[in-house]
Order: C-alpha cells, then sequence, then structure tokens
C-alpha cells in the first residue's frame, strides 16, 4: 500500500534493489511518478517487477514511458513478455503485444516497402540506415514473430543468416512461429531446413506445439520428421502434455505417430497421468491402445490409486472393468482404504464389488481411519453399511484406539464399529 510504501522500501533496500523497483513490486503508482520525474531509470528489472506482481497499471505507466521490455530477469532467462504468458497473466501479456506490434509498426511497413521495391539487403542503401541499429539476427526474428514471410525468403535466399541462427533465449526460430501460431511460417522454415528437434534446453518445438494446443502446427512436424518422443527437460515427451491440456485428438496424433504409451518419465506413467487429471476419455484411448495397466509410479502406485485420488468414479470402474489389479499395494495402504478416504460410497462400492483380498491388518487400518473421522465428526454410516453387506468378513467387535497428544497430554478414545456408525 501506498501508506506502508516508505518502510517497505528501506526494508528490501538490503537485497540491492532500486527504489522504483520496489515501488513496481508493491504497485504503488504514486511513487513511480515522483521518481521516474526525478530522473529514475525505468528499466532494468522494473517492468519484470510490475508483471511478477500483476500491477497492470504499472505496466501501462512503464509502457507510456517508453520501457525497454525486452530486458530480462537477473538469470538471462526471460523478459516482461516471456513470464507474463508463462504465468498465464493473459491481460497483461497483451499489454505488452500490443506495444510492440504498435512500436514495431513502422518498422515493419518500411521493410515491406523497401522488399517490394526490390532493394538488395546486401546493398549500402536506405536498407542499411534503416536496420543499422539491428543486428541481421534481431531482424531475422523480427520478422519472424510478425510472420514476414518475403522478409524472411529475403533474408534466406540471399544467404544473409541461417534458419537455424538461435535468438538469446538459445531458442530457433520455430519457437517464436509456434508461440504465434504462424503455421505458414512453420512450414517455410521447414522447408529451408529448420532443425525441428532443436532442444533449447527447455523442451522441443514438438513439446512447445502440444503444450499450446497448436495441433496443425504440430501436425506440420511430425510431416517432417520431427521425433515424437523428444523429451524435454524433465524427461517428458509430448504425450504428457497433451494429456494436461486434455486434448484428445492431440494425444490421438501422437499415439498415430507411434508415441511410446508405456514412456516412465521418472514420475509417472502416461495413464497415471490421465488418470489423477481425471480424462476418462483420454484414459480410455491409452487403454484401448494397449497401455500397460499395472504399471506403477515413483510411489508405487497405480492409475487406479490416482483415480481414486482425483475422486473420479467413472474412471475407477473403467480400470477395474479393463482387468486392473486391485490388490496391488503402494506400501502403505490398500486401493480399498484409498477409497475409504475419499468418503466416496460410489468408488468404495466399485472395490468392494471387484472383492478385493484384505488380511486382518489392512481391515484394522480401515477401520482406524473411519474412526479417526468419527473423532473429528465425519460419521460413514453409508460406507460402513457398503463394508458389512460386501462379502468381505469384517469384525464386528474390533476395538480401536484413536490416540490424540499434546505438548503434556495425551487421550485415549476407544471405538467400536457401532461407534463409528453412531
Amino acid at each position: 500500500s501506498e501508506d506502508s510504501g516508505d518502510e517497505e522500501l528501506s526494508e528490501e533496500n538490503c537485497w540491492k534493489r532500486s527504489p522504483i523497483e520496489l515501488a513496481a513490486k508493491h504497485g504503488n503508482l504514486k511513487i513511480m511518478k515522483y521518481l521516474a520525474n526525478n530522473g529514475a531509470d525505468i528499466n532494468n528489472f522494473v517492468l519484470l517487477a510490475a508483471v511478477e506482481n500483476r500491477h497492470i497499471d504499472v505496466v501501462d505507466f512503464l509502457l507510456k514511458l517508453g520501457v525497454d521490455v525486452y530486458h530480462k530477469d537477473e538469470y538471462n532467462e526471460y523478459n516482461a513478455l516471456h513470464f507474463a504468458e508463462k504465468h498465464k497473466y493473459w491481460k497483461i501479456a497483451d499489454r505488452i503485444r500490443n506495444y510492440i506490434e504498435k512500436n514495431s509498426e513502422s518498422f515493419d511497413s518500411k521493410i515491406r516497402k523497401l522488399i517490394h521495391s526490390h532493394f538488395s539487403l546486401k546493398e549500402e542503401t536506405n536498407i542499411d540506415q534503416l536496420v543499422k541499429h539491428y543486428s541481421k539476427k534481431k531482424f531475422f526474428f523480427q520478422a519472424v514473430e510478425f510472420a514476414n514471410d518475403d522478409v524472411l525468403l529475403s533474408l534466406l535466399n540471399n544467404e544473409e543468416i541461417s534458419v537455424n541462427t538461435l535468438n538469446d533465449n538459445n531458442r530457433n526460430a520455430l519457437f517464436y512461429c509456434i508461440s504465434k501460431g504462424h503455421i505458414g511460417t512453420v512450414k517455410l522454415l521447414i522447408k529451408y531446413g529448420i532443425d525441428v528437434d532443436y532442444f533449447d534446453n527447455i523442451e522441443t518445438p514438438l513439446i512447445h506445439a502440444v503444450k499450446l494446443g497448436e495441433i496443425k502446427i504440430a501436425k506440420e512436424l511430425l510431416k517432417a520428421g520431427a521425433n515424437v518422443n523428444g523429451q524435454d527437460k524433465n524427461n517428458r515427451t509430448a504425450l504428457y502434455a497433451a494429456i494436461e491440456k486434455g486434448n484428445y485428438n492431440l494425444v490421438k496424433l501422437l499415439i498415430d505417430h507411434g508415441i511410446k504409451i508405456t514412456y516412465f518419465d521418472k514420475e509417472k506413467t502416461p495413464l497415471i497421468h490421465a488418470a489423477m487429471l481425471g480424462n476418462e476419455r483420454i484414459t480410455k484411448l491409452l487403454i484401448d491402445d494397449g497401455v500397460k495397466l499395472n504399471e506403477v509410479d515413483d510411489n508405487c502406485k497405480t492409475a487406479l490409486h490416482a483415480a481414486i485420488s482425483s475422486n473420479n468414479s467413472n474412471i475407477v470402474g473403467l480400470l477395474i472393468q479393463k482387468g486392473i489389479n486391485i490388490n496391488l499395494y503402494d506400501g502403505k495402504s490398500t486401493t480399498l482404504l484409498e477409497a475409504v478416504k475419499t468418503k466416496n460410497e460410489k468408488i468404495v462400492q466399485l472395490i468392494i464389488d471387484a472383492n478385493p483380498s484384505l488380511n486382518d491388518a489392512e481391515k484394522y487400518q480401515i477401520f482406524e481411519n473411519l474412526a479417526y473421522s468419527s473423532y473429528y465428526g465425519n460419521h460413514n454410516t453409508g460406507i460402513l453399511n457398503i463394508l458389512y453387506k460386501s462379502s468381505i468378513p469384517f469384525e464386528v467387535n474390533l476395538f480401536i484406539k484413536v490416540v490424540k497428544t499434546g505438548s503434556w497430554w495425551s487421550i485415549c478414545t476407544i471405538y467400536t464399529p457401532l461407534i463409528i456408525a453412531c
């Protein structure tokens, strides 16, 4: 707030941030205007601070002053627009993008005019005056960003620049095109031999396209020979991104092009990922394509555990119907205990109907969970009815201890199934 601004600025100056950057971080527009009017540098990390903290009024103010929108964070990984898009701050991203396009318009139109007037990029004429402040690389990537294919053709045909040139973020031109949805430019770059499998230390172009839901571009990349099983920095293939998007058509496209549906990213399989996210249609597609049902994740849990945890009775039913092993133990609990924890009677009934195998200790765990729920006022009579009506022999005379301890006290309460029901 403006009232506490001085305190916040003095407190954080020890981190070597400029006063105007701190004002941007806290959305203190009044102080920012004062500092800017008195010569404070609005560049460096000021815009990033405003974007990171979603102060759209501060962003507007800085854009009006002509802030450097291309300035990157201290680790040289992203600028303000990259950050806004990564974190889905769409309104702020649109503001910055519109600013860039507006301020590039005159430059862009002059370039087009010169190209159409058949000026050679090699001639020391007007074109050199126009682009003298732009490296060939910046010129190339601006043409890519705004889909100026005539400019690209001139640069590439005159061998002014390699199609595989990388920008300052270690990305080739495909990433720009994919972010903007420029499928025509993607085709042009592919025609000129761009590396469709280039890895920028984060992801491949195919994974980038899938993450953004660009199915047409994904098709072009695959048609050009992109490795469908390429991995990102987290060892994940494009299939994981398609599942996260919930995009059935993208998942089908990748499967049709031979992606490994049994691939394990060191955390979980695609099937477990789909079940965890509750996407029934994609889960069924993976099963129908022959995925291994009983594969476990890094916590020894199957897709059934994931479906139970996501409280999705449809996927639980589907997995049981397709023959998943309901008795796989993750080292901590059974699938029935996991179902009881959800308090979802439909899921509990589905597991019971599949006739799970339980020993006495596992049965006790189930009643212990119900007893603790009762201790906190949650009486699961419906679940108890399901358990005792099943063909599984559950003891009716169990004594369950619920122990609660404090720093100097301990209380032990004894529960029976009847008390739990009441």
